[in-house]
């Protein structure tokens, strides 16, 4: 991805297109969004039927997403990226068989990373894309009732983040524009062994997550 930036910029002959005052070496960016979420990944099947389509309802979820960036060169630099994920879901009469039968049950996910990244930028008189691809820390929070059981967990993982977004220059320092991220973590959980006095599982969280930021651009 950071390749194809540069080449693309290198193409670009002077006056066709390419903001050459804005692609000065030493530059802050900052970019903060929020919008919805998509889990491509999830845990290992559980031993009921019922439980495993209430954890099907974690497929889509809302997220807040932050940018920190410094260009040293025209088109490379670090940054540092933030998102927070949160995810819900509940059942009126969900099965819970060490209850012996139908039981309420909610449960609520919650995921934040931060971490650095090496950046990317492609940058126009009108337009400014920019590519990140970093490692961090990655928390996972999962809060869980079933009746009168309340369950914690909280888990830490390495994670990695890749980003990539595109954005219209409003005026000389700020913008708007729509962000594509990926998240990936795991981590070992067994929220439901007070319930079903079940194995340790994997639990993979692959968050895909589109937003839509507004930017300052310190460079101009």
């Amino acid at each position: 991805m950071f390749i194809s930036f540069s080449a693309i910029a290198q193409k670009s002959p002077e006056g066709r297109g390419i903001h050459r005052d804005a692609v000065s070496s030493g530059a802050w960016r900052i970019a903060f969004g929020g919008g919805g979420v998509f889990r491509l990944g999830g845990c290992a099947k559980e031993k009921d039927a019922g439980l495993d389509k209430f954890a099907r309802k974690f497929s889509r979820g809302f997220g807040i997403d932050g940018d920190i960036q410094y260009f040293f060169k025209e088109k490379w630099g670090l940054g540092i990226n933030a998102n927070y994920v949160r995810m819900h879901s509940s059942d009126r009469y969900a099965p819970v068989p060490k209850l012996g039968g139908l039981g309420n049950i909610t449960e609520t996910q919650d995921v934040f990373y931060i971490g650095p990244a090496f950046v990317s930028r492609l940058d126009t008189e009108k337009f400014l894309l920019v590519g990140s691809c970093g490692a961090g820390i990655f928390r996972f929070v999962d809060k869980m009732r079933v009746e009168a059981i309340s369950i914690r967990e909280a888990k830490f993982a390495v994670g990695l983040n890749l980003g990539i977004s595109g954005e219209y220059k409003v005026t000389e320092s700020s913008g708007l524009g729509l962000k594509l991220s990926y998240t990936l973590g795991s981590v070992s959980s067994n929220r439901l062994q007070p319930v079903l006095n079940d194995e340790v599982k994997r639990f993979i969280s692959s968050n895909l997550m589109i937003t839509a930021f507004y930017s300052l651009r310190l460079w101009n």
